[in-house]
């Protein structure tokens, strides 16, 4: 919130600034079509500008914000599957394996896990 204060703060300064140059006292530095862009500005308008962009809640913040989650989803995904496929390939010949169906445990055979795992790995990995 203080940015958006000392922007604010700024602004202000910068159209009393604008506002000088319109009524004729301009610097020696400052060139008459700069002086004709900026008068062509208003406080308010900028004001409101600066607003729209920064306001929390934008839709490029909406968008960004669901780009992080999604991206964190998929990591920890990766992450997931990638330790269980670890587990999986450690297993010692003749290892029982149980997947989770519901409430109950189901006997599934540790080459189909293991290629269950191997798939969803690559369809998270091309999402992300």
């Amino acid at each position: 919130m203080a940015s958006i204060k000392s922007l604010h703060e700024k602004l202000r300064v910068d159209s009393g600034s604008f506002h000088q140059l319109q009524q004729g006292a301009r610097s020696h530095s400052v060139s008459r079509s700069f002086a004709r862009f900026f008068s062509s500005f208003s406080e308010r308008k900028l004001t409101q500008n600066a607003k729209l962009f920064f306001s929390p809640g934008t839709r490029r913040e909406t968008e960004l914000h669901a780009n992080i989650e999604a991206r964190k989803t998929f990591t920890q995904q990766a992450t997931e599957n990638e330790m269980v496929l670890e587990e999986l390939k450690s297993l010692e010949e003749g290892a029982s394996v149980y997947k989770l169906i519901g409430p109950m445990l189901a006997k599934q055979d540790v080459v189909e896990a293991t290629s269950n795992v191997t798939k969803r790995l690559e369809f998270i990995n091309a999402e992300r």
